[in-house]
């Protein structure tokens, strides 16, 4: 139970994170394709 709510957790993180950095991904291409 306690490894599978830790696997749990790990991998909301990780969503989270890929989902962050995505978005600033894309808003540094935005700001980088669009400098005006």
């Amino acid at each position: 139970m306690r490894k599978g709510n830790q696997i749990g957790m790990n991998q909301l993180i990780a969503l989270f994170y890929f989902v962050a950095m995505s978005y600033l991904s894309l808003s540094d291409f935005s700001l980088v394709f669009k400098p005006y």
